[in-house]
């Protein structure tokens, strides 16, 4: 949808920080595993829900080292289905994005599940992101089930560790193979991976592709849905786009992995859209006339930068809009179901409060919202927090609610 019109809202919660709300300690969740930091910037810097707050990876120096950092959960009673990145510079450092996740540690590239989309087929992103990227490169041999050095066309574009998707196309077939080793255009592979089978291929097939990675077209935020998993590790793991990493490092303010909800129903047709600039103050003179003395009124403007950025909200100077934005939603009903476990001692399956307030602790935390939760329009997000202190619910007659809540734009 486009002009910021209301459907059903979505929610994405951060299950990293709803499990510091429960008293885990975020370094014994996240665990550099492969890439280095820039001086003064460490992994707290990704998940800390400030995407002002960037971290600094080395990357112009170490060109085709991959940066993997590794979530460990503690339990596997986490559905994860979603994750974004805020406040980005993926395509100007030419990364690419995966996401993989097992039963056990991640402590290796190319180690465990990537993510699909429901049904098995790739990850689409919902916001700034274009699904198994073409690497460009063709096969240069023909190649049999058992062999496992394949000749292609430029080897320099691919990297130990990341998997590549080849598909036969006259036999309409694609393999996942995992790369070990690359020695000029010779690439080493470990064959039939990810759930596939090993199948021959001639000189010519181009379809090389990055398997169910994700490569932001442009810098700024990048959202993905994707199939649920109750796995207790996670990954998030950045590739070369193209072999290797530009000489611009790369910057990210804020890694968010959880599991999205989406409320049934369409609010009642109340919504209010406040954009506030209560940072303005008025003066009037002896004469009556009145003078603004504006504390603020929106990000700062003239060029972009991390002390501009809105998440979502990328324009800057005269295309930023003034203001900070909030949604009031009201509900007349709504099914217990949607609001309520069955059992709010042992709490479980999806509602609002399952899947939203207790993740969130209501206002504790910042959260994405989505006015519609099928747009693909950037301007349909927002990063925000709950505004009122507390959530209420009344009943209004057996098994039906009514509730009401509101979300301020977090800068």
């Amino acid at each position: 949808m486009t002009y910021a019109r209301t459907l059903k809202p979505i929610f994405f919660t951060d299950a990293v920080n709803a499990m510091k709300l429960n008293g885990e300690a975020k370094a014994g969740m996240i665990t550099d595993r492969l890439g280095s930091y820039n001086s003064g910037y460490d992994k707290f810097d990704l998940f800390d829900l400030n995407p002002q707050n960037v971290t600094s990876f080395h990357t112009s120096a170490a060109t085709t080292t991959h940066i993997l950092i590794e979530i460990d959960l503690g339990t596997s009673g986490y559905d994860i289905d979603y994750c974004a990145l805020l406040n980005h510079n993926l395509a100007t450092a030419e990364g690419t994005i995966r996401i993989t996740h097992a039963a056990g540690p991640i402590s290796t590239a190319g180690a465990g599940t990537t993510i699909t989309a429901d049904g098995g087929t790739a990850p689409v992103a919902t916001l700034n992101g274009t699904s198994l990227p073409d690497t460009g490169e063709t096969i240069s041999e023909d190649i049999t089930t058992g062999e496992t050095d394949w000749t292609v066309s430029d080897g320099s574009k691919f990297t130990a560790g990341e998997y590549i998707s080849a598909q036969n196309t006259d036999l309409d077939l694609t393999e996942v193979v995992a790369v070990t080793g690359v020695a000029a255009n010779v690439l080493t592979v470990v064959r039939a991976q990810q759930g596939t089978s090993a199948i021959i291929f001639k000189i010519g097939e181009n379809n090389l592709k990055r398997y169910n990675c994700i490569s932001p077209p442009a810098d700024g935020d990048t959202l993905i849905p994707f199939a649920s998993s109750s796995d207790r590790y996670w990954a998030i793991e950045i590739i070369p786009s193209d072999g290797a990493f530009s000489a611009t490092d790369l910057t990210m303010g804020a890694f968010m992995i959880g599991e999205k909800y989406s409320l049934p129903l369409s609010p009642d047709m109340n919504i209010s859209h406040p954009f506030d600039t209560s940072g303005v103050n008025i003066s009037v003179s002896v004469s009556g006339k009145r003078h603004s003395s504006p504390r603020w009124i929106k990000a700062n403007n003239i060029t972009s930068g991390a002390g501009n950025y809105i998440p979502f909200r990328l324009g800057i100077g005269a295309k930023q809009i003034p203001g900070r934005e909030g949604y009031s939603f009201n509900y007349s009903t709504l099914a217990d179901t949607d609001l309520l476990p069955s059992d709010l001692g042992t709490p479980s399956g999806n509602s609002f409060v399952v899947n939203v307030m207790s993740k969130t602790g209501w206002n504790a935390t910042p959260l994405i919202m989505g006015v519609d939760s099928t747009s693909t329009t950037q301007g349909d997000y927002m990063f925000c927090r709950f505004r009122e202190n507390s959530f209420v619910i009344t009943q209004m007659s057996a098994k039906a609610y009514s509730t009401a809540f509101s979300v301020d734009q977090e800068f």
